[in-house]
């Protein structure tokens, strides 16, 4: 990894040993900035210094 503060932390799966820690790890990190495809910010971390959490809408659960 990297000794820079994290800005993304990006899902690949819903399994609990892909997403199981994530708001943990947001913390140690900085708010991510949007893409070209939408999303960004999630405007109550804009206060926080927290990892934007993003996942692919073909990982869903259920």
């Amino acid at each position: 990894m990297t000794p820079m503060p994290l800005r993304w932390i990006i899902n690949t799966s819903v399994d609990r040993d892909h997403t199981e820690g994530n708001e943990e790890v947001a913390k140690t990190g900085l708010p991510g900035s949007g893409g070209g495809g939408g999303g960004g910010n999630n405007p109550a971390n804009a206060q926080q210094q927290v990892a934007s959490i993003l996942a692919h809408e073909a990982v869903r659960i259920g």
